[in-house]
């Protein structure tokens, strides 16, 4: 008898598991399918990306100019959007990654006056990106 209710809540946590993995997969599908390199995204009229669950996101150009302006080219080139940051389940409070390349991760934390060493962002520097270049960023979580 023991044995029958170990195997129920076994699959009572393959269940919870399954949900919760639905659950998180929804959540991500404002993640974009593909990055653009930002020197493609330059070149277009209407600059956009298109999201896990299919829509076309729309990207501000006047964002996008603005980066070109502070950034050297040799930076750009391998700079992709938007700038996808990540709360991982295990964080602490307020504390989110940047998912990206040494380039992007370069250009973020200069954007928020950091060191590019710097690992982590914090709300306040979240706060900021999201006033400044909203079009740009995309928000993930992870397990």
């Amino acid at each position: 008898m023991k044995e029958a209710f170990g195997n129920l809540e076994n699959d009572g946590e393959s269940l919870g598991r399954a949900f919760f993995e639905v659950e998180l997969r929804k959540i991500n599908d404002s993640l974009p399918r593909s990055r653009r390199p930002i020197l493609e995204l330059a070149n277009e009229a209407s600059p956009s990306y298109t999201n896990l669950a299919g829509e076309t996101i729309a990207m501000n150009p006047r964002e996008i100019g603005e980066l070109l302006k502070k950034f050297p080219h040799e930076l750009l080139e391998s700079v992709r959007l938007p700038i996808v940051i990540l709360k991982e389940s295990s964080a602490k409070k307020g504390i989110y990654l940047i998912d990206g390349n040494d380039s992007e991760k370069e250009l973020v934390c200069s954007l928020i006056g950091k060191s590019p060493i710097n690992k982590y962002l914090y709300r306040p520097d979240i706060m900021d990106l999201c006033a400044c270049y909203p079009s740009l960023i995309t928000f993930g979580f992870i397990y």
